[in-house]
């Protein structure tokens, strides 16, 4: 596979490889070369990314930004973090066909009534706020 800006000088293929790209290899796993300790034939190496011999792949890491920098291996993610809180409740709302509560306000209103008090049993106030609930 090679990669990199590609001409001919002097009746010689020439491949342009910067800098930054070996960097960025290395840090995804690319090793320097097929036989390394490091080398996972699933990632690659530069060696064989580029087309390259290995005293080329040697002369390479002997510029001094290069000089001394090592594979990173990439750490494999245990888990896939997925945010549906937000996304759920706004599905099971609509879903349902459902609209949220409206918070409920206490308003207090004087009321002058001159008839007396009516006793009311439990079960009378439940089954008139169950009916002004349907509202």
């Amino acid at each position: 596979m090679l990669v990199g800006t590609k001409y001919i000088k002097n009746n010689t293929m020439v491949i342009e490889i910067k800098i930054s790209l070996i960097l960025e290899d290395l840090s995804n796993g690319f090793t320097r070369f097929p036989e390394g300790d490091q080398y996972n034939p699933e990632i690659g190496c530069i060696q064989t990314k580029y087309g390259l011999e290995k005293e080329d792949v040697m002369t390479i890491f002997t510029h001094p930004k290069l000089k001394g920098k090592k594979t990173r291996i990439p750490k494999k993610e245990a888990f896939i973090l997925i945010d549906d809180v937000d996304s759920t409740v706004e599905s099971l709302i609509s879903q349902l066909g459902a609209r949220p509560r409206k918070k409920r306000t206490a308003t207090a209103v004087a009321v002058v009534n001159e008839n007396p008090p009516v006793a009311v049993t439990v079960e009378q106030e439940v089954a008139h706020e169950q009916q002004i609930s349907q509202f």
